[in-house]
């Protein structure tokens, strides 16, 4: 355990403390947001208006995941990085008060990601490396660790599989 959380907070230094640029410092903040509650509902209704049925497995995978993710939030407390870790790079009106680990808009981002790869191949190339982008952004952002991002990944596409099959 020990590796894997030494391995954590070396990942996450490096994302949020190495890749620092003009570039990234404009759009990760952007990015952060495609997986944030507004454009999750945004996009749930107007699949749900326009593709009913993949509508609503897109709201039941992304609802399932996000009860999974409040509850491993309650009963696993872990505080966010920018709490723990001297001198991370945040942002300011990103501050959040509750816990990191899972990343919830990766299990958003990924929930949708899966529906879409499942109903619609074509576009896995296109929704798969934006949703790590948004993955990605939360470290950068020093919102969340690696690991909180990487189960968040498992709990979206596990909960859409579920949903799908």
């Amino acid at each position: 355990m020990h590796k894997i959380l030494n391995w954590d907070m070396h990942l996450f230094c490096y994302i949020n403390k190495r890749w620092q640029c003009s570039f990234l410092d404009k759009i990760m903040p952007k990015m952060t947001h495609l997986g944030g509650l507004k454009a999750s509902v945004l996009i749930c209704l107007t699949l749900l208006m326009s593709f009913h049925s993949l509508g609503k497995e897109v709201l039941l995978a992304m609802g399932s995941s996000q009860i999974v993710v409040q509850a491993a939030k309650k009963f696993l407390p872990r505080p966010r990085p920018f709490l723990t870790i001297p001198q991370t790079n945040i942002w300011k009106n990103l501050i959040l008060k509750d816990y990191s680990f899972p990343s919830g808009h990766t299990a958003a981002t990924f929930s949708l990601t899966t529906v879409l790869a499942v109903s619609f191949p074509v576009f896995a190339p296109i929704a798969l490396p934006l949703s790590l982008v948004i993955g990605i952004s939360r470290i950068y952002l020093g919102l969340h660790y690696p690991s909180d991002v990487l189960i968040g990944a498992i709990l979206g596409s596990a909960s859409a599989a579920i949903v799908c099959f």
